[in-house]
């Protein structure tokens, strides 16, 4: 109910709720869920020991993604957790930090991730969503990766590319990487099939004008 009403005391109040100890978690993790929907900027030090709980550990680092200047380093941290779901969690929140940031603390976050992120398992992580099926994961997956500007990535997001809700964006990433991915697709290109070799083309066209 209190998700529902919105405003400062209804935030305030599932704030404090979300920091109960003694509450049920299940209460807990509802009202962490009530604050996202209300895009509530719950501030880091609410939030970071929540991680420590696996079951509000998602949400948690789903709020980070809209919190204070104190979430980045925790987020970039969790870059290299032990769970697969938190390094992937943390990346969405990261982009989302990225997307709400005005230019100049974008930059700097950019640069942030591309120093930290290439030594840490959710670059492997989001190469390996780009195989799978769900869409909105590919597509964070693809922002990613060409943030970290990794060259293990390049095959694999223009084959993920042949997805007509993919090629876009999968292009347009490979365009910016620009010799990088020219290189990595020349070395690949007797493994490529007729999809992955007609992006490529386009891909190429695009970046000689």
């Amino acid at each position: 109910a209190l998700g529902a009403l919105g405003g400062t005391a209804a935030q305030e109040a599932l704030r404090e709720r979300a920091a109960r100890g003694g509450e049920d978690r299940l209460v807990r993790l509802s009202a962490l869920h009530a604050l996202a929907m209300l895009d509530a900027q719950v501030p880091a030090r609410e939030l970071v020991p929540l991680l420590d709980d696996p079951i509000l550990r998602p949400a948690a680092l789903d709020l980070l993604g809209r919190s204070d200047g104190a979430a980045t380093p925790v987020l970039l941290k969790w870059l290299g957790s032990e769970s697969r779901a938190s390094r992937l969690a943390a990346v969405r929140s990261l982009l989302l930090r990225i997307a709400r940031s005005d230019d100049a603390d974008a930059a700097n976050l950019v640069a942030a991730i591309r120093e930290q992120a290439p030594a840490l398992p959710a670059v492997d992580d989001a190469i390996g969503v780009l195989a799978g099926s769900d869409l909105a994961a590919q597509l964070v997956a693809v922002q990613f990766l060409g943030i970290v500007r990794e060259r293990r990535a390049v095959v694999p997001i223009l084959r993920a590319a042949r997805d007509v809700a993919l090629r876009e964006v999968g292009l347009s990433t490979l365009q910016v990487l620009g010799p990088l991915a020219e290189a990595e697709i020349d070395a690949a290109w007797l493994e490529l099939d007729a999809p992955a070799r007609g992006d490529a083309c386009r891909l190429f066209g695009r970046m000689r004008g």
